[in-house]
């Protein structure tokens, strides 16, 4: 999937794809959309993306079983994909696992 001629996820079957679509389709149509609030997060135990509070989609295990990768990795990869197409900053990998699990320095 492209977003502003960017990758932003590959998914390895059609419905999976089309339900993803259907999600980001809705997320751009958001007016005041700040693609700067976008942010991994875990939701119901699976990793997530999240526009603010909002839920946008998450990654089911049999996905990134699929794929051979960490949902938590994948779901911080589309993120960032996503926020570089809409021209926000990207999240390091240590900044997207602090706000994916609400982390806080000790």
């Amino acid at each position: 999937m492209w977003v502003n001629n960017r990758f932003i996820v590959r998914l390895p079957s059609k419905p999976q794809a089309s339900f993803i679509k259907k999600r980001l389709i809705s997320l751009l149509e958001i007016s005041d959309l700040n693609a700067s609030k976008l942010k991994p997060a875990v939701v119901d135990g699976l990793p997530a993306m999240i526009l603010g509070n909002k839920f946008i989609f998450s990654i089911q295990d049999k996905v990134s079983k699929k794929l051979k990768r960490s949902g938590d990795l994948l779901v911080i990869e589309w993120t960032n994909n996503l926020r570089r197409a809409l021209k926000a900053p990207q999240l390091s990998l240590a900044e997207a696992q602090i706000k994916m699990y609400g982390l806080t320095a000790s």
